[in-house]
């Protein structure tokens, strides 16, 4: 083996660290990484959008297959859309939406599993006092 000098070594080292980690930005897909996407839009009568609703889904159970499952918050936005991220497997669940000076109103939705979208539709009527 022939002496190196310290500039060599380096050298060589940081061409192993290199070669040895992955590529930057590339990434395996994790199954953390995968999810299934319940969204819809929020209306008012006569089919307005309605920004600004409070909308909460909540599962049926809260651990189905191993997987625990929690309830979500969100705001209808400008265009009274909303969407909520949940685990990839099948599951029920409840969404609730209220919005101040209308009835609230609540419907299921549920996933077969897997990365899929459900879209659920809400017309809200102004509440009866």
């Amino acid at each position: 083996m022939l002496p190196c000098t310290r500039r060599e070594w380096f050298g060589v080292t940081a061409a192993a660290l290199v070669f040895s980690t992955p590529a930057i930005g590339a990434k395996k897909k994790k199954s953390a990484d995968l999810y299934a996407i319940v969204a819809g839009t929020v209306f008012r009568d006569p089919g307005f959008a309605l920004p600004g609703a409070q909308v909460l889904i909540e599962p049926e159970q809260e651990v189905v297959n191993g997987s625990k499952l929690k309830a979500q918050k969100a705001v209808s936005d400008a265009r009274g859309e909303f969407a909520f991220r949940v685990a990839p497997i099948a599951a029920k669940y409840r969404i609730t939406v209220k919005a101040e000076g209308m009835a609230s109103q609540t419907k299921p939705a549920a996933t077969s599993g897997g990365e899929e979208r459900i879209d659920v539709t809400f017309t809200l009527s102004p509440a009866s006092n």
